[in-house]
Protein backbone atom coordinates (compact mmCIF):
# COMPACT_ATOMS: atom_id res chain seq x y z
CA UNK A 1 0.00 0.00 0.00
CA UNK A 2 2.82 2.66 0.86
CA UNK A 3 4.95 1.59 -1.83
CA UNK A 4 1.67 2.26 -4.24
CA UNK A 5 1.20 5.48 -2.88
CA UNK A 6 4.74 6.90 -3.19
CA UNK A 7 5.11 4.89 -6.52
CA UNK A 8 1.87 7.38 -7.47
CA UNK A 9 3.11 10.47 -5.99
CA UNK A 10 6.57 9.98 -7.59
CA UNK A 11 5.11 9.03 -10.73
CA UNK A 12 2.80 11.59 -11.51
CA UNK A 13 5.28 14.35 -10.78
CA UNK A 14 8.30 12.72 -12.97
CA UNK A 15 4.97 12.65 -15.85
CA UNK A 16 4.11 15.65 -15.83
CA UNK A 17 7.51 16.70 -15.67
CA UNK A 18 8.53 14.53 -18.83
CA UNK A 19 4.91 15.57 -20.42
CA UNK A 20 5.97 19.11 -20.60
CA UNK A 21 9.40 19.00 -21.46
CA UNK A 22 8.48 16.30 -24.64
CA UNK A 23 5.09 19.25 -25.50
CA UNK A 24 8.04 21.94 -25.71
CA UNK A 25 10.01 19.94 -28.16
CA UNK A 26 9.15 21.46 -30.94
CA UNK A 27 9.90 25.06 -29.93
CA UNK A 28 13.37 24.38 -29.04
CA UNK A 29 14.01 22.57 -32.40
CA UNK A 30 12.77 25.72 -33.68
CA UNK A 31 15.38 27.59 -32.56
CA UNK A 32 17.84 25.15 -32.08
CA UNK A 33 19.40 23.13 -35.04
CA UNK A 34 21.42 19.68 -34.83
CA UNK A 35 24.68 21.48 -34.19
CA UNK A 36 23.65 23.67 -31.37
CA UNK A 37 21.41 20.78 -29.73
CA UNK A 38 24.54 18.47 -29.42
CA UNK A 39 26.18 21.05 -27.90
CA UNK A 40 23.91 21.59 -24.95
CA UNK A 41 23.89 17.74 -25.02
CA UNK A 42 27.86 17.88 -24.72
CA UNK A 43 27.95 20.56 -21.61
CA UNK A 44 24.90 18.32 -19.57
CA UNK A 45 26.42 15.11 -20.21
CA UNK A 46 29.99 16.40 -18.77
CA UNK A 47 27.67 18.08 -16.46
CA UNK A 48 26.10 14.66 -15.21
CA UNK A 49 29.61 13.31 -15.11
CA UNK A 50 31.00 15.92 -12.73
CA UNK A 51 27.59 16.08 -10.39
CA UNK A 52 28.44 12.73 -8.38
CA UNK A 53 32.20 12.44 -7.94
CA UNK A 54 32.47 16.41 -7.03
CA UNK A 55 29.73 15.95 -4.21
CA UNK A 56 30.86 12.67 -3.41
CA UNK A 57 27.44 11.32 -4.19
CA UNK A 58 26.56 12.45 -0.33
CA UNK A 59 23.16 13.06 -1.40
CA UNK A 60 22.47 9.36 -1.28
CA UNK A 61 23.90 9.31 2.42
CA UNK A 62 21.37 11.69 3.53
CA UNK A 63 18.51 10.30 2.65
CA UNK A 64 19.49 7.38 4.64
CA UNK A 65 21.39 8.71 7.30
CA UNK A 66 18.57 10.71 9.00
CA UNK A 67 16.26 7.73 9.16
CA UNK A 68 14.38 7.10 12.29
CA UNK A 69 16.71 9.70 14.02
CA UNK A 70 15.53 11.82 16.52
CA UNK A 71 15.23 15.64 15.58
CA UNK A 72 18.35 17.02 16.82
CA UNK A 73 20.71 14.25 15.36
CA UNK A 74 18.58 14.55 11.82
CA UNK A 75 19.83 18.14 11.87
CA UNK A 76 23.47 17.40 12.25
CA UNK A 77 23.33 14.88 9.39
CA UNK A 78 21.87 17.37 7.11
CA UNK A 79 23.67 20.61 8.43
CA UNK A 80 27.04 18.61 8.09
CA UNK A 81 26.38 17.03 4.30
CA UNK A 82 24.83 20.48 3.15
CA UNK A 83 28.02 23.06 3.98
CA UNK A 84 31.09 20.86 4.31
CA UNK A 85 29.72 19.68 0.66
CA UNK A 86 30.91 23.32 -0.66
CA UNK A 87 34.18 22.52 0.35
CA UNK A 88 34.72 19.40 -2.55
CA UNK A 89 32.51 21.86 -4.80
CA UNK A 90 35.10 25.22 -4.50
CA UNK A 91 37.91 23.06 -5.39
CA UNK A 92 36.42 21.87 -8.45
CA UNK A 93 35.06 25.49 -9.33
CA UNK A 94 39.18 26.71 -8.51
CA UNK A 95 40.03 23.70 -11.00
CA UNK A 96 37.63 24.80 -13.71
CA UNK A 97 39.01 28.55 -13.37
CA UNK A 98 43.04 27.06 -13.94
CA UNK A 99 41.27 25.19 -16.87
CA UNK A 100 40.50 28.46 -18.64
CA UNK A 101 42.75 29.83 -21.95
CA UNK A 102 43.91 26.00 -22.44
CA UNK A 103 41.65 25.35 -25.37
CA UNK A 104 44.24 26.88 -27.65
CA UNK A 105 45.10 24.17 -30.45
CA UNK A 106 42.21 22.19 -29.73
CA UNK A 107 39.60 20.59 -31.79
CA UNK A 108 35.92 22.78 -31.05
CA UNK A 109 34.81 19.71 -30.48
CA UNK A 110 37.36 18.22 -28.33
CA UNK A 111 37.15 17.62 -24.41
CA UNK A 112 39.10 20.28 -23.66
CA UNK A 113 37.05 22.69 -25.62
CA UNK A 114 34.43 22.36 -24.05
CA UNK A 115 35.23 21.85 -20.83
CA UNK A 116 37.32 25.73 -21.05
CA UNK A 117 34.69 27.59 -23.03
CA UNK A 118 31.87 26.74 -20.98
CA UNK A 119 33.94 26.70 -17.63
CA UNK A 120 31.77 29.06 -15.44
CA UNK A 121 28.44 27.56 -17.02
CA UNK A 122 29.58 24.08 -15.33
CA UNK A 123 30.15 25.28 -12.42
CA UNK A 124 26.83 27.11 -12.13
CA UNK A 125 25.32 23.61 -13.06
CA UNK A 126 26.76 21.65 -10.83
CA UNK A 127 26.03 24.12 -7.74
CA UNK A 128 22.86 24.79 -8.64
CA UNK A 129 22.24 21.15 -8.93
CA UNK A 130 23.58 19.94 -5.96
CA UNK A 131 21.40 22.19 -4.13
CA UNK A 132 18.54 21.14 -5.72
CA UNK A 133 18.97 17.36 -5.41
CA UNK A 134 20.24 17.58 -1.69
CA UNK A 135 17.16 19.41 -0.68
CA UNK A 136 14.87 17.26 -2.58
CA UNK A 137 16.41 14.29 -0.57
CA UNK A 138 16.09 15.87 2.52
CA UNK A 139 12.24 15.89 1.43
CA UNK A 140 12.23 12.22 0.90
CA UNK A 141 13.89 11.47 4.31
CA UNK A 142 12.05 13.34 5.82
CA UNK A 143 9.08 11.14 4.14
CA UNK A 144 7.14 14.49 2.82
CA UNK A 145 6.69 12.61 -0.96
CA UNK A 146 4.02 15.26 -1.93
CA UNK A 147 5.93 17.76 -1.68
CA UNK A 148 9.11 15.86 -3.07
CA UNK A 149 6.96 14.88 -6.49
CA UNK A 150 5.53 18.46 -6.88
CA UNK A 151 9.49 20.38 -6.49
CA UNK A 152 9.91 17.98 -9.79
CA UNK A 153 7.19 19.66 -12.05
CA UNK A 154 7.56 22.91 -10.53
CA UNK A 155 11.35 22.98 -11.90
CA UNK A 156 10.41 21.84 -14.95
CA UNK A 157 7.63 24.29 -15.69
CA UNK A 158 10.16 27.00 -14.63
CA UNK A 159 12.77 25.55 -16.50
CA UNK A 160 10.22 25.45 -19.21
CA UNK A 161 9.07 29.18 -19.16
CA UNK A 162 12.53 30.67 -19.14
CA UNK A 163 13.95 28.74 -21.93
CA UNK A 164 10.92 30.43 -23.77
CA UNK A 165 12.30 33.66 -23.15
CA UNK A 166 15.90 33.16 -23.01
CA UNK A 167 16.23 30.49 -25.62
CA UNK A 168 15.24 32.91 -28.48
CA UNK A 169 17.10 35.60 -26.95
CA UNK A 170 20.46 34.04 -25.94
CA UNK A 171 20.62 30.58 -27.81
CA UNK A 172 22.21 27.54 -26.29
CA UNK A 173 23.16 29.60 -23.78
CA UNK A 174 19.79 30.41 -22.72
CA UNK A 175 19.08 26.68 -22.80
CA UNK A 176 21.38 25.97 -20.27
CA UNK A 177 20.83 29.05 -17.81
CA UNK A 178 17.18 28.35 -17.79
CA UNK A 179 18.35 24.73 -15.93
CA UNK A 180 20.19 27.03 -13.21
CA UNK A 181 17.88 29.26 -12.82
CA UNK A 182 14.88 26.43 -12.55
CA UNK A 183 17.40 24.57 -9.76
CA UNK A 184 18.39 27.94 -8.21
CA UNK A 185 14.11 28.86 -8.05
CA UNK A 186 13.39 25.47 -6.58
CA UNK A 187 15.86 25.93 -3.79
CA UNK A 188 14.32 29.15 -2.79
CA UNK A 189 11.05 27.52 -2.68
CA UNK A 190 12.02 24.57 -0.57
CA UNK A 191 13.92 26.86 1.58
CA UNK A 192 10.87 29.55 2.15
CA UNK A 193 8.00 27.26 1.22
CA UNK A 194 9.07 24.04 2.44
CA UNK A 195 11.13 25.59 5.47
CA UNK A 196 14.35 23.59 4.89
CA UNK A 197 16.07 26.13 6.45
CA UNK A 198 15.09 24.80 10.09
CA UNK A 199 16.72 21.72 9.51
CA UNK A 200 20.34 23.75 8.43
CA UNK A 201 22.61 25.26 10.85
CA UNK A 202 26.11 26.26 10.47
CA UNK A 203 26.47 24.85 14.83
CA UNK A 204 24.81 21.81 14.15
CA UNK A 205 27.69 20.98 11.76
CA UNK A 206 30.20 17.69 12.75
CA UNK A 207 32.49 16.28 10.83
CA UNK A 208 32.22 13.34 12.38
CA UNK A 209 28.74 12.71 10.51
CA UNK A 210 30.50 13.82 7.52
CA UNK A 211 32.97 11.41 7.56
CA UNK A 212 30.64 8.56 8.44
CA UNK A 213 27.95 9.49 5.37
CA UNK A 214 31.13 9.83 3.40
CA UNK A 215 31.89 6.25 3.79
CA UNK A 216 28.63 5.01 2.51
CA UNK A 217 28.34 7.61 -0.13
CA UNK A 218 32.35 7.59 -1.66
CA UNK A 219 31.91 3.74 -2.62
CA UNK A 220 28.76 4.36 -4.63
CA UNK A 221 30.78 7.23 -6.83
CA UNK A 222 31.95 4.10 -9.32
CA UNK A 223 27.58 3.56 -9.89
CA UNK A 224 26.77 7.32 -11.56
CA UNK A 225 29.78 7.14 -13.24
CA UNK A 226 29.33 3.33 -15.24
CA UNK A 227 25.62 4.78 -15.79
CA UNK A 228 27.42 8.07 -17.41
CA UNK A 229 29.62 5.39 -19.28
CA UNK A 230 26.45 3.10 -20.78
CA UNK A 231 24.41 6.43 -21.19
CA UNK A 232 26.26 9.40 -22.25
CA UNK A 233 29.97 8.47 -23.00
CA UNK A 234 29.10 7.87 -26.55
CA UNK A 235 28.78 11.65 -27.42
CA UNK A 236 32.44 12.73 -27.12
CA UNK A 237 33.41 9.96 -29.38
CA UNK A 238 30.32 11.33 -31.92
CA UNK A 239 31.35 14.59 -31.58
CA UNK A 240 35.15 13.46 -32.66
CA UNK A 241 34.04 11.23 -35.26
CA UNK A 242 31.09 12.73 -37.00
CA UNK A 243 30.38 16.54 -35.50
CA UNK A 244 28.08 18.27 -33.20
CA UNK A 245 25.15 17.61 -35.70
CA UNK A 246 25.61 13.93 -34.93
CA UNK A 247 25.93 14.37 -31.28
CA UNK A 248 22.38 16.73 -31.79
CA UNK A 249 20.81 13.91 -33.51
CA UNK A 250 21.33 11.25 -31.57
CA UNK A 251 21.13 13.07 -28.47
CA UNK A 252 17.41 14.13 -29.35
CA UNK A 253 16.15 10.35 -30.37
CA UNK A 254 17.69 9.21 -26.53
CA UNK A 255 14.90 12.19 -25.15
CA UNK A 256 12.16 9.81 -25.73
CA UNK A 257 13.64 6.20 -24.60
CA UNK A 258 14.52 8.48 -21.53
CA UNK A 259 10.22 9.06 -20.15
CA UNK A 260 10.62 5.13 -20.14
CA UNK A 261 13.60 5.31 -17.81
CA UNK A 262 11.86 7.97 -15.67
CA UNK A 263 9.37 5.64 -15.08
CA UNK A 264 12.06 3.25 -13.41
CA UNK A 265 13.88 5.75 -12.09
CA UNK A 266 10.55 6.80 -10.12
CA UNK A 267 9.49 3.54 -9.22
CA UNK A 268 13.46 2.72 -7.17
CA UNK A 269 12.96 5.86 -5.84
CA UNK A 270 9.55 4.69 -4.39
CA UNK A 271 11.33 1.48 -3.84
CA UNK A 272 13.89 3.25 -1.37
CA UNK A 273 11.56 5.00 0.48
CA UNK A 274 9.28 1.99 1.16
CA UNK A 275 11.90 -0.64 1.77
CA UNK A 276 13.25 1.64 4.27
CA UNK A 277 10.38 1.67 6.42
CA UNK A 278 8.91 -2.13 5.63
CA UNK A 279 12.53 -3.95 5.20
CA UNK A 280 11.92 -5.31 8.86
CA UNK A 281 8.73 -6.67 8.58
CA UNK A 282 7.61 -10.10 7.85
CA UNK A 283 6.84 -11.19 4.06
CA UNK A 284 9.30 -8.53 2.85
CA UNK A 285 11.31 -11.06 0.78
CA UNK A 286 7.83 -11.99 -1.35
CA UNK A 287 6.78 -8.25 -1.58
CA UNK A 288 10.44 -7.83 -2.94
CA UNK A 289 10.31 -10.77 -5.74
CA UNK A 290 6.80 -9.57 -6.71
CA UNK A 291 7.96 -6.09 -7.05
CA UNK A 292 10.70 -7.33 -9.07
CA UNK A 293 8.96 -9.10 -11.26
CA UNK A 294 5.88 -6.56 -12.39
CA UNK A 295 8.97 -3.89 -12.86
CA UNK A 296 10.81 -6.34 -15.25
CA UNK A 297 7.62 -7.58 -17.58
CA UNK A 298 6.61 -3.65 -17.55
CA UNK A 299 9.88 -2.52 -18.76
CA UNK A 300 10.09 -5.60 -21.45
CA UNK A 301 6.43 -4.40 -22.87
CA UNK A 302 7.32 -1.16 -22.87
CA UNK A 303 10.54 -1.61 -25.30
CA UNK A 304 8.51 -2.97 -27.57
CA UNK A 305 5.56 -0.84 -27.61
CA UNK A 306 7.43 2.87 -26.70
CA UNK A 307 8.78 2.82 -30.18
CA UNK A 308 6.19 2.34 -32.32
CA UNK A 309 3.50 4.69 -30.65
CA UNK A 310 6.24 7.70 -30.68
CA UNK A 311 6.95 7.57 -34.20
CA UNK A 312 4.00 9.70 -35.11
CA UNK A 313 3.92 11.68 -32.56
CA UNK A 314 7.60 12.88 -34.17
CA UNK A 315 6.78 13.25 -37.70
CA UNK A 316 3.67 15.69 -36.68
CA UNK A 317 5.53 17.60 -34.10
CA UNK A 318 9.66 18.31 -34.76
CA UNK A 319 10.84 19.61 -37.12
CA UNK A 320 12.26 17.72 -40.55
CA UNK A 321 15.93 18.57 -39.29
CA UNK A 322 15.77 16.13 -36.82
CA UNK A 323 13.79 13.39 -38.26
CA UNK A 324 16.90 11.41 -38.95
CA UNK A 325 16.66 10.62 -34.97
CA UNK A 326 13.61 8.21 -35.50
CA UNK A 327 15.71 5.37 -36.65
CA UNK A 328 17.58 5.74 -33.50
CA UNK A 329 14.75 5.41 -31.20
CA UNK A 330 14.15 1.99 -31.39
CA UNK A 331 18.03 0.99 -30.34
CA UNK A 332 18.01 3.83 -27.73
CA UNK A 333 14.93 2.26 -26.24
CA UNK A 334 16.64 -1.41 -25.89
CA UNK A 335 19.71 0.58 -24.24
Amino acid sequence: KELGKNIGLITIGKALAKVVSILILPFYTTYLSPDDYGSIDMVTAYCALFMQPVTLCIDSAIFIFPARKPDKKKKSYYSSGFFLSFIPIAIFCLVMCLLNGLSEGFAAESFICILTQNSFLLCLLVFSGFLSDFLQQMLRSLNRIGEYAAIGVLQSLIMVVLALYLLPRWGTKGYLYSIFFAAVSVVLIMFAYGRLWKWLSVKAVKFRYYLQMLRFSIPLIPAPALVWVQFQSNRPILAASWGMAAVGIFGFAARFPFMMSYFADSLCKAWEISALNEHVKQGFSSFYNNICNTFFFVGAVGCVFFPVVIEPFFRILIKEEFYPAIQYIPVCTLG
